[in-house]
């Protein structure tokens, strides 16, 4: 890497977090973001205002945080004197012509993609989609354009790697005891009190919610936890890999989370609440490692028909399904190839 004599590899990380999107693209960008640091790179944040308000650790992850306006904007530390030597996109409004000026600032330009049929100019592409393929892509990058493709890639924080043996250790014995629900941060139309309300009336045993401090339904899941000693309500949880360790099922939507769940080899029933959480939701749903609750019928119908599917045996099953998804490591996986590239 002879152009970087001099300074260390300068990455600066191009992601948004907001209500209506969620914090997964944040959340991700930060577990790559300390794979790079661990191998030398220098690295910065440069999001969206407000970001930090859905994705609080944002405000103490040790790397400086700029803010961008619109998609068009790259902001770099001050001392950088106005380059990077790598940008790593992940935006859902970022367009083409983006990308050409992002070449302006950083010499390299990687991109997430979780949407269908959008054309890139970028070195790398990443796209973590369980049964994405190069075919995906024809006429839609670059000819030298690295693809890095699969749950392989998938940038886990480095708690899931920790957590992973004795997650894995726990499925062996499935038994349905406890249930984790975790529909995302911001809580898309209150979900998380529709799903907590019906696991309740339809399963006995222990209930954890976990959401962000601004979810929509926080005031009545408060209300419904003081009905009920067996719900247990997580606000902005750190340590969500012990949590999803200590469950037997988890209820969650089709985001990056969904791969999460995977590496600790959780069972989970997806409810999908966007349409770019289908394609990944489909695909866990016929790999077999989580269930698809119907969105054609009313979850107060659908749920517990769910729930009562999940005998031991189906949970076994599911768990080692699971398992082999993904193993985590993407973080350091994405680090290295950028890096090479560079």
């Amino acid at each position: 890497m002879s152009q970087h004599r001099g300074h260390l590899p300068r990455i600066i990380m191009r992601a948004d977090a907001r209500p209506e999107l969620g914090g997964g693209h944040i959340t991700r960008c930060l577990a790559l973001a300390d794979a790079a640091r661990f191998r030398g790179a220098d690295v910065a944040f440069a999001c969206n205002p407000g970001a930090s308000a859905v994705v609080p650790r944002l405000d103490d992850c040790g790397f400086p945080v700029l803010v961008a306006r619109d998609s068009g904007e790259l902001p770099v530390p001050s001392e950088w004197n106005g380059r990077a030597d790598a940008a790593i996109i992940d935006l859902y409004d970022s367009t083409v012509e983006d990308e050409r000026g992002y070449r302006a600032i950083a010499g390299c330009v990687a991109a997430y993609e979780d949407l269908p049929e959008r054309i890139h100019d970028c070195d790398l592409l990443i796209d973590q989609s369980l049964g994405a393929s190069a075919a995906q892509y024809a006429g839609r990058i670059g000819d030298d354009t690295t693809l890095l493709l699969g749950p392989q890639y998938y940038a886990a924080r480095e708690e899931f790697i920790t957590a992973r043996p004795a997650a894995l250790a726990r499925r062996q014995t499935p038994e349905l005891r406890r249930i984790l629900i975790s529909m995302g941060l911001t809580d898309v139309r209150g979900i998380s009190w529709q799903v907590a309300r019906v696991v309740l009336d339809a399963f006995p045993g222990e209930v954890e919610v976990i959401l962000g401090a601004r979810a929509q339904s926080r005031e009545a899941l408060e209300t419904l936890s003081r009905e009920y000693d067996r719900l247990t309500l997580t606000i902005e949880a750190r340590d969500i890999a012990r949590r999803m360790t200590d469950a037997d099922l988890a209820i969650g939507a089709g985001g990056g989370t969904a791969l999460e769940r995977c590496i600790l080899g959780l069972p989970s029933l997806i409810l999908v609440l966007a349409d770019n959480q289908l394609a990944l939701a489909n695909h866990l749903h016929d790999s077999g490692a989580a269930e698809r609750v119907s969105p054609n019928a009313p979850i107060e119908k659908t749920l517990p028909e769910a729930l009562a599917r999940m005998t031991p045996e189906r949970l076994a099953e599911m768990a080692q399904n699971a398992q082999s998804i993904s193993d985590g490591a993407g973080a350091a996986r994405l680090a290295e190839a950028i890096l090479t590239r560079l």
